[in-house]
């Protein structure tokens, strides 16, 4: 049953209000935000009127934001959430219930709870909620879109370093799980198609010199027992169809559709010496991709692609996460029209990274749009652009700062959810954070800027 808003303030929630002082960060924040709009948004998920109540769309949103705002896992956020009188405010949760539930020997909220809320929303749906917040601050005059920066960076995935021994060891472990029937991996018993591959696999590790003779020779041994494991794991499903679990069968395919693809694809570039184009290196983030940065420290990164646009005062107007490694001169037009769209002939000029450089295109799309676009040349650095380009160019460095904000204080650097869905609800909450942390930065320089949301 579909609960909402808090609908009546006790006198616990009083309380907790007089203590808290009126410059508190989340006291402001709590104006700024649109509760009631976000709650529609919420209500989306919860068609029936029966069964038990739901957790309050503020409490529940409410953890969401503060979740990437202050960087706290949710079991930590929800231990706060009973003892600090801040979080209790936003989230509009009183003393008196917290008093209820501690006599109960419960929690007002759950982790898991939390887990299940985000996925039933989908990334679609936090996508518009940080949409509502945009374009309040853009109703409110704090956006102004009359310059537009634009530059990618890479969301890392939290796995492991992939290497195609440990990618084909994960195959027959998950073949094996099928044949066993277990649902979780402390379940598996380490039979001896497990030992043999784990013999095989300490002889590489285990080698001072990894040779392109030896990753052969123990990549051939550990394809030939994947390519059993995963055909008498199909041999166990086809005959136990009828009986086999829900969650057995879902492994399996899992196993079909991505095993099978990392044996192919350690197959052509080990033993048939052919170059692999969409190369996958995580078994469970199977969408995740190689994104080479051409750092000293960091030349390689693995995740997904991440497009940030920037407005000239430094507020995050747009985003998109992208699968693989696309060209930003892909991105060009997509970017332009979408601000476009939203600030109209309010858009004057556009800065981007010279990897967007396409010389023709950037001439159709200025006549087009009617704008200045701000790229140098890709290859050939000096040729010059214009001084009134390059004074564009040169402001185009802000949203490097942007960025990193981002990456260092609001989760930018690494996604913790699962699969590409994940990743995408990730993004939208990071970038509220962080379009929040400017808001409040503005507004404590002049508090005035507050009654802007009165």
């Amino acid at each position: 049953m579909y609960t909402g808003l808090t609908k009546q303030l006790n006198f616990g929630n009083y309380l907790i209000g007089e203590i808290i002082p009126e410059d508190h960060e989340l006291v402001k924040l709590k104006k700024i935000v649109d509760w009631e709009k976000m709650n529609k948004i919420y209500s989306e998920c919860y068609r029936s009127n029966k069964g038990n109540a739901t957790k309050r769309s503020d409490m529940v949103l409410g953890l969401f934001i503060l979740r990437h705002l202050y960087q706290k896992p949710y079991r930590v956020l929800i231990d706060e959430l009973h003892v600090n009188l801040a979080y209790m405010d936003f989230c509009s949760v009183s003393s008196e219930e917290i008093i209820d539930m501690k006599k109960k020997g419960k929690r007002i909220i759950d982790h898991s709870s939390l887990i299940k809320i985000k996925q039933r929303l989908g990334h679609e749906r936090f996508e518009r909620i940080v949409k509502i917040f945009t374009s309040q601050l853009i109703a409110k005059g704090f956006i102004g879109g009359k310059y537009m920066f634009s530059d990618t960076t890479s969301l890392e995935k939290n796995i492991i370093y992939p290497t195609d021994v440990s990618l084909l060891k994960r195959v027959i472990e998950e073949a094996e799980a099928v044949v066993q029937k277990v649902r979780y991996k402390k379940e598996i018993t380490k039979s001896e198609v497990i030992r043999k591959a784990d013999r095989i696999s300490k002889i590489y590790y285990s080698s001072s010199k990894k040779t392109k003779e030896l990753i052969q020779s123990t990549c051939k041994e550990l394809i030939k027992i994947a390519e059993k494991t995963v055909k008498k794991a199909g041999e166990k499903i086809t005959l136990e169809s009828v009986k086999s679990k829900k969650y057995i069968i879902e492994r399996y395919v899992k196993v079909k559709e991505v095993g099978e693809k990392i044996i192919r694809q350690t197959k052509e570039y080990h033993l048939e010496g052919k170059k692999i184009q969409d190369r996958i290196v995580n078994y469970y983030e199977d969408h995740a991709r190689s994104l080479p940065k051409g750092k000293v420290g960091k030349p390689m990164e693995f995740g997904d692609k991440l497009r940030i646009d920037m407005s000239g005062n430094g507020y995050v107007t747009n985003y998109k996460l992208y699968t693989g490694n696309p060209s930003e001169s892909t991105m060009l037009e997509e970017t332009i029209e979408e601000h476009k769209d939203v600030f109209k002939e309010n858009f004057y000029a556009a800065g981007f990274d010279r990897a967007f450089y396409d010389e023709s295109r950037m001439n159709e799309l200025e006549e087009k749009y009617n704008i200045i676009l701000a790229i140098p040349h890709k290859k050939d650095r000096s040729k010059p652009i214009g001084k009134r380009k390059e004074k564009i160019y040169n402001r185009r460095a802000a949203i490097e700062a942007k960025i990193s904000e981002g990456k260092r204080m609001c989760g930018l650097d690494k996604s913790l959810y699962r699969g590409f869905d994940g990743d995408q609800i990730w993004t939208s909450l990071s970038i509220f954070a962080l379009n929040i942390r400017k808001v409040m930065r503005e507004i404590s320089k002049k508090p005035a800027l507050i009654n802007r949301f009165a």
